[in-house]
């Protein structure tokens, strides 16, 4: 069926439809050429820091009815800087989804809602599952998250909680290049609300929004790519058990610190322009189990599939043989949407699969209560346990050659030690390593309690510009200036 679809597309619009080269986006006869003097706005850029400087000037300074205008231009120059192909997808997937939207709130019809939520389904899927039929297709710039924020606006509007009639405000929801890239998900009726009302200018707010921005930012570049570029040096130094075991562990800390760090900088970015959203990632290697892990990981995305799949199909009210296949459905849709091969089916549906195992072995013991100093214990021993079943199944989101993970388990068997030297590693990057990961996991501790951009912004004034000025010289340093590391696009961007 799909290869028929891509046939007939081919044969409208001619031969060479969905390629990409030299810098083209190829459609039929029409090409977008990538802007060459105009630098892309990405997250970890100089130009991507005074564009958020430059709207923040411009849009705090109007009220309601002005500032949906200001963010609305900012979007679309955001898109527009990584090329018009990517502007104009994400322009008419907004229009399409708001014209789908605004017909599910007039006619309240499930199965209208029905074939429109399956509209911006298909075209994800279009752009997801070309390469398995041969086709060369240039996936647009956060395809997967606009397409969640349209479902979830149709599927709110259909029930009438609210109201989509305005479409610069649903333009400007779909669109907010905050989080347009890689979340979090957020919702329109606050989304609407902070948008359209006057919202009083919060200096405190604005100062921790922009502090948060420079802690992800520091995040990525220090901490994150230092460990992206070890995890590359101990996969490829001859496959050792212990470099292997090594790289298998710091993927977990990188792919954590990948996704919280853009969160981070997405967060921080809204709340300098009045809006403030939840967290999204919430210290997901201290949970005690599956379950407590996917409530701490990624949690905009979390929320999306719980209200608009699990609950849907019937959730824990309709027996534990439905709230189990409900379980599956949600993971394996999950890992469909991270991506097309098997690889990220298996690893949704391990998640899927362990969760529900866990469910029957901790059912009978979740009215027990153990004092404290046996309950730490249990609870020490659980992170620990369950950090190893994920970081096991975060190797099958990392390779989709199921060949090349076969050998990284036979790697694991070989007897070799850690041997740094044959990484490449220094005697200082050594220790800078292991910094970074002991900053990690107590960082964490501390986030789990507290809510560290508040504690530090009380903090005396000399002491906390001192710490500015202190992150602002390692980001530097280590970021720009180092040599053996270099910013990398983040993992979530090009989903």
């Amino acid at each position: 069926m799909i290869e028929s679809l891509f046939a007939w597309l081919n044969g409208l619009l001619g031969e060479g439809t969905f390629s990409l080269g030299d810098g083209y986006a190829i459609l039929g006869d029409y090409y977008f050429r990538f802007p060459e003097k105009l630098p892309q706005l990405t997250p970890l850029s100089f130009a991507f820091i005074l564009f958020v400087f430059l709207v923040f000037c411009l849009a705090r300074p109007f009220k309601g009815k002005l500032r949906p205008f200001v963010l609305l231009a900012a979007d679309l120059f955001f898109l527009y800087s990584f090329s018009t192909y990517h502007l104009g997808s994400l322009l008419f997937l907004a229009l399409l989804g708001w014209l789908l939207a605004l017909l599910n709130q007039l006619l309240k019809n499930k199965w209208a809602l029905l074939g429109s939520i399956l509209v911006p389904v298909v075209i994800l899927g279009t752009f997801k599952f070309a390469p398995l039929f041969g086709q060369s297709i240039l996936m647009p710039l956060g395809l997967s998250f606009v397409t969640f924020k349209i479902i979830s606006a149709m599927v709110d509007a259909y029930k009438g909680e609210i109201d989509v009639r305005n479409p610069l405000v649903y333009f400007n929801y779909a669109l907010f290049f905050p989080a347009v890239t890689a979340g979090p998900i957020h919702r329109y009726a606050y989304f609407k609300d902070v948008l359209t009302k006057d919202q009083p200018f919060d200096y405190s707010e604005a100062k921790n929004g922009g502090f948060q921005m420079m802690l992800g930012m520091f995040e990525k570049i220090v901490f994150c790519d230092f460990i992206a570029s070890v995890v590359t040096r101990a996969s490829a130094a001859g496959m050792t058990g212990g470099n292997t075991l090594l790289a298998i562990i710091l993927y977990s800390f990188q792919i954590y610190l990948d996704f919280d760090a853009y969160s981070n900088i997405s967060i921080g970015c809204a709340k300098l322009l009045g809006f403030s959203f939840p967290k999204n990632f919430n210290t997901p290697y201290l949970a005690a189990t599956i379950k407590e892990f996917w409530r701490r990981w990624h949690i905009s995305l979390g929320s999306f599939f719980r209200d608009y799949v699990y609950i849907p199909l019937g959730g824990s009210r309709k027996g534990k043989v439905r709230q189990y296949l409900a379980i599956l459905a949600v993971f394996l849709l999950s890992g469909i949407w991270h991506g097309s091969t098997m690889n990220f089916v298996w690893w949704g549906l391990g998640h899927g699969i362990l969760q529900i195992i866990e469910e029957l072995i901790l059912s009978p013991f979740r009215k027990m209560k153990l004092k404290k100093p046996f309950a730490l214990v249990f609870r020490i021993f659980g992170i620990l346990i369950n950090f190893l079943f994920v970081t096991i199944l975060w190797q099958l989101f990392k390779y989709s050659d199921m060949g090349q993970l076969a050998g990284v388990w036979q790697a694991l068997r070989t007897p070799q030690k850690l041997d740094f030297e044959l990484m490449g590693l220094t005697a200082n990057e050594v220790k800078w390593l292991f910094f970074i990961l002991i900053t990690v996991i107590v960082t964490d501790i501390l986030r789990d309690k507290w809510d560290m951009v508040k504690a530090y912004s009380r903090l005396f004034f000399p002491l906390r510009w001192l710490g500015y000025a202190v992150l602002i010289l390692v980001f530097l340093v280590f970021g720009v200036f180092g040599g053996s590391v270099s910013a990398s696009d983040f993992i979530y961007q090009w989903f």
